[in-house]
């Protein structure tokens, strides 16, 4: 009798594991067809993979970055990304999910810590633009 229960509740967990997946892959289309934003993960990109695809990728981040990023991580800050008003970019949602996972009391709010996350990243880039524009280079 446990190892039905058991066996009914692993099938029950895989199922919501796949909705969840799809539900994401929905949404990495939507963004990049509606507002051209390229969602990508540890610099693989998403779009056209299919859900085996997709938990492949995630199950090799969580060995390469040993941190636990799961699907509903990436779900998560998936719709939040829909919310937040962006021009067309490309953003690496592995690498937010882990960003997430290394300060979790700043992504409790997870509006706030994609805003500042990508805002982080604006300054960088300003200022990295500025250190290349103003690189003056001396030919012997």
């Amino acid at each position: 009798m446990s190892t039905t229960v058991n066996f009914e509740e692993e099938v029950f967990q895989q199922a919501l594991l796949r909705r969840a997946t799809v539900e994401f892959i929905n949404i990495v289309n939507n963004l990049w067809y509606d507002k051209s934003i390229e969602l990508v993960f540890f610099r693989n990109p998403l779009i056209g993979k299919r859900a085996s695809e997709v938990m492949n990728l995630i199950n090799y981040a969580k060995e390469f970055v040993n941190k636990p990023i799961t699907i509903q991580d990436a779900l998560s800050i998936a719709k939040v990304i829909q919310q937040v008003d962006l021009p067309a970019s490309k953003l690496d949602i592995g690498k937010l999910a882990y960003e997430c996972h290394l300060n979790p009391k700043g992504c409790i709010d997870k509006i706030t810590f994609i805003k500042k996350q990508l805002l982080l990243m604006e300054k960088v880039l300003f200022y990295m633009s500025g250190m290349i524009t103003n690189t003056v280079i001396h030919i012997k």
